[in-house]
């Protein structure tokens, strides 16, 4: 059996400034209702490895050519064993990111950053499974623009 509840708040105001704000809270009962076991101790038991509560936040402050986010992640802790009697850690992920694109005449190029696990939480989503410390990862995106449009008579060579 499954239910839960996902409230969620997200505040946008646009402008020369924009900014976002989203929260978002999961609650969710994830029971053991059957089983061809007898006296099966997972019986009205969370299932494994499915949080009871997750909380995210997101927050994102943006120009034209400009933005900076950063992420808040919360899991509960989550049972490991179907009877209940082991858990992981509850714990939390803070990622962070950057990006500036610079405009020129036909091309645009955007350099991006991002940090994943800034904190240097330590955790792990399946037992006995760490997960990376930090990420860091970078990126360079090169658009060009035709200015002049392609007619069936223009050839490529």
């Amino acid at each position: 059996m499954l239910y839960g509840v996902v409230p969620s708040i997200e505040i946008k105001r646009s402008g020369t400034i924009a900014t976002d704000l989203t929260f978002r809270y999961n609650y969710n009962r994830a029971l053991t209702k059957t089983s061809f076991v007898v006296n099966d101790a997972s019986l009205d038991k969370q299932l494994m490895y499915v949080p009871i509560q997750t909380f995210h936040a997101h927050a994102m402050v943006s120009t034209k050519r400009t933005s900076i986010f950063a992420l808040i992640n919360y899991f509960a802790p989550r049972f490991t064993t179907a009877d209940n009697t082991q858990q992981l850690d509850a714990y939390h992920i803070v990622d962070a990111g950057l990006s500036h694109t610079i405009p020129m005449q036909n091309v645009s190029v955007t350099a991006s950053g991002k940090i994943e696990n800034a904190t240097g939480t330590n955790y792990q989503t399946i037992a006995w499974r760490p997960m990376p410390h930090r990420v860091i990862s970078c990126s360079i995106i090169i658009q060009y623009t035709v200015s002049k449009p392609i007619h069936e008579n223009d050839s490529i060579e």
